[in-house]
């Protein structure tokens, strides 16, 4: 076997203790080359009985542009390295991190896909923009240049339970930030949809901590009911979703890789969402 250098390891099942000694068909291994101290390249090797450099058949996304609108999961809190990191070096694209100007980011802690009055209080920076919003500073489409547009919310939307912070208004939200892309000319291939993580209770609940009005507790039944809106309209439109509660739920130990809040998971429980991803998008 071909000893593989330190790296994160992507397993779409269970952990193993001593791997790589004993890789199964189908392991993922991201790989990180310092040989340039400055610019590491990181690498993905795919495990088919021996270690080979992964194409995938979404080769086509290669040095194309990924776009991730989403909250604080989607913007890397707790979360050195996350999920939208390890998608990007798998299909070897940039992950794009700003729109509109230098002090924007696509991925915003506290923001919503909900496009309503009162906006999130917790939202920062304050007055970052929601889905719909970015949707419409989103550039036209560039087959050259574009790869991918992550739509990722959610646990914002759920434990807010604000004025208009509804599951229908999610769902009419969710679809005007899908038609604002389809009008700048993206494929609705390119356009994919992030449903539920799996989060503790204490998660849903954590702006009821942070003082944020919420005056009716988030509960798992409306987590569902949310996840299930986002794949409704998903296949509305024929965009794919993903759901990756059972993913992580399936995780031993799963809640102790969250932070006090049990509200964002580290880069390890990430790892095993973007194997998710990596195994099941289509272009």
């Amino acid at each position: 076997m071909v000893t593989i250098p330190t790296g994160i390891f992507l397993r779409t099942y269970d952990n193993k203790n001593n791997f790589p000694n004993n890789a199964q068909i189908g392991d993922y291994f991201i790989v990180t080359e310092t040989g340039l101290e400055t610019d590491p390249i990181k690498r993905v090797y795919h495990y088919v009985g021996e270690w080979k450099l992964s194409y995938s058949n979404t080769e086509v996304l290669r040095g194309k542009k990924a776009y991730f609108a989403g909250d604080s999961i989607t913007n890397n809190v707790n979360a050195p390295t996350n999920w939208c990191d390890f998608v990007s070096w798998h299909f070897g694209m940039e992950r794009v991190k700003k729109i509109g100007s230098t002090t924007t980011n696509y991925a915003n802690s506290g923001t919503t896909a909900i496009n309503g009055i009162p906006l999130n209080p917790i939202a920062s920076p304050a007055g970052a923009p929601n889905l719909v919003q970015i949707t419409e500073l989103t550039p036209n489409y560039s087959p050259v240049t574009d790869g991918v547009f992550f739509i990722a919310y959610l646990t914002n939307d759920v434990g807010l339970n604000l004025p208009n912070y509804t599951v229908e208004k999610y769902g009419q939200d969710l679809e005007q930030a899908i038609a604002n892309l389809l009008n700048k000319g993206w494929p609705i291939e390119r356009i994919k949809i992030v449903g539920r993580y799996y989060c503790p209770l204490a998660g849903l609940n954590y702006t009821n901590v942070a003082g944020s009005g919420v005056t009716v507790p988030a509960t798992q039944e409306r987590y569902n009911i949310f996840g299930a809106k986002a794949v409704e309209v998903a296949t509305l439109y024929g965009a794919q979703s993903f759901d990756l509660y059972n993913t992580m739920a399936y995780i031993a130990g799963i809640d102790s890789y969250f932070d006090s809040f049990k509200r964002h998971f580290n880069s390890y429980a990430h790892s095993f969402v973007s194997a998710d991803i990596i195994k099941e998008m289509y272009i």
